[in-house]
């Protein structure tokens, strides 16, 4: 790999060789000008690196984020075509906002790109692999592209989108990660800290991209927390800048958050609402995976109402969805969900079958809280099953597990199923 200035388009990138140039000419009625490819092929054409960028003489320089946002869904549809959309994420470079996003084509070949808005420009980087899984200068690629010093000048004055404080930018992405990372630990209210800070912060920076994802992940804690009120307030904060920023994506995982939270507080038609509409936008968008993820609350929905069959179809469906995507986390949640449906229908050695191969996942993975979770459904089969010293050895395995990775709420949880199991006569 090397880097390759490219002075007219005002960026350099690595690629593993010399590019071939392509110019395609603007189309008539066009507000666009001429569109700039760069092309390598590497290992036979089995992974190929794209560079194109085009430019928009005739847009403002001040755009709003929610034009930002209009410019790279066009983008990002264009880049899909009538491929599958496999994943999707918000992006910045150097205060420009941009998204990444994984694609498979029906001809089975995975595709990652990166785009970005830096006006007058709008550039995507592309490579395309016919394996399962990228070559290492596949990511060198993507995370190597910068601007030239002189692009780079023009877009810090001509972007109001993010936050105008670099290192307060910084401060609150760390704030973000650690309040994240405390969150999937389930240490909730020193989430909740993190989180509130990095949310004054992107606040006092305007950064409405920033704050609708903080707003997200601070909904959940709160819901965690048994904050319902509070994390709905949050939710619908959040929702509001999704929509006004035209911000799909986001929108759709926020209507799914809702509908968690109303199924914590036993309102199962508005849960089912929410992630009915949460599911309609992921398809739209073709997002496989954010569907999958949706589908699998779906079931859950339909878990709690006892309407088992229409659970196990959704968990089916979804763990389908998992498996061809290669997401091993998803897969081990869906056989851990039908684990459950199975042992609520009182066929526990099906059931025990599932939370094995799940609990071989999370092993494989190395995910403790998930093996905890699992073993502590084990537990509650084999209570089932009146099978009590082996149920206790399970829950004291997931209690050791939840202690472990700092997960108070669970372990407490399952003290009190312990104790109840003991107890039973």
């Amino acid at each position: 790999m090397a880097a390759i200035r490219f002075r007219s388009g005002g960026f350099s990138v690595l690629m593993p060789g010399k590019p071939t140039e392509t110019i395609e000419p603007p189309k008539p009625q066009s507000r666009a000008g001429e569109t700039r490819y760069f092309f390598v092929e590497t290992e036979g054409g089995k992974v190929s690196y794209y560079v194109s960028y085009i430019e928009f003489p005739c847009l403002p320089s001040q755009l709003s984020v929610s034009e930002v946002n209009t410019l790279l869904n066009a983008a990002r549809d264009g880049a899909v075509n009538n491929s599958t959309l496999l994943k999707e994420s918000s992006i910045i470079l150097n205060d420009n906002l941009g998204r990444e996003i994984e694609i498979k084509t029906a001809d089975g070949f995975r595709t990652k790109a990166r785009i970005y808005w830096v006006h007058p420009r709008l550039y995507v980087l592309m490579t395309r692999t016919s394996g399962q899984t990228f070559p290492p200068a596949s990511d060198r690629f993507l995370t190597s592209f910068k601007l030239l010093k002189t692009q780079a000048q023009k877009s810090n004055i001509n972007s109001p989108q993010a936050p105008r404080n670099i290192a307060q930018k910084d401060e609150a992405t760390e704030l973000y990660k650690e309040g994240s990372e405390l969150y999937d630990r389930g240490r909730f209210q020193e989430a909740l800290v993190k989180l509130q800070k990095a949310l004054e912060i992107v606040r006092k920076n305007g950064d409405r991209e920033g704050e609708m994802v903080v707003l997200s992940r601070l909904g959940r804690t709160l819901d965690n927390l048994k904050q319902y009120d509070r994390a709905l307030e949050v939710y619908q904060q959040a929702l509001a800048i999704a929509r006004q920023t035209s911000n799909r994506q986001g929108e759709g995982i926020i209507l799914d958050y809702t509908g968690r939270l109303y199924q914590n507080t036993g309102d199962l038609a508005k849960a089912l609402n929410f992630q009915q509409q949460a599911l309609e936008i992921f398809r739209q968008i073709n997002n496989s995976e954010s569907s999958a993820i949706v589908l699998g609350n779906i079931g859950k929905i339909y878990h709690y109402q006892k309407q088992y069959d229409r659970a196990l179809e959704a968990y089916q469906q979804t763990l389908v969805i998992f498996r061809q995507l290669n997401n091993r986390q998803g897969e081990g949640v869906m056989l851990d969900y039908i684990g459950t449906i199975y042992n609520s229908q009182g066929q526990y050695q099906k059931a025990m079958d599932f939370h094995e191969q799940a609990l071989t996942i999370f092993k494989q993975i190395g995910n403790r809280r998930s093996q905890a979770i699992v073993m502590s459904n084990i537990g509650e089969v084999f209570a089932n099953l009146d099978r009590r010293e082996k149920a206790v050895e399970s829950l004291e395995q997931a209690l050791a597990l939840f202690q472990e990775v700092g997960d108070r709420e669970n372990a407490s949880i399952t003290i009190n199923i312990i104790q109840r199991v003991r107890q039973k006569r």
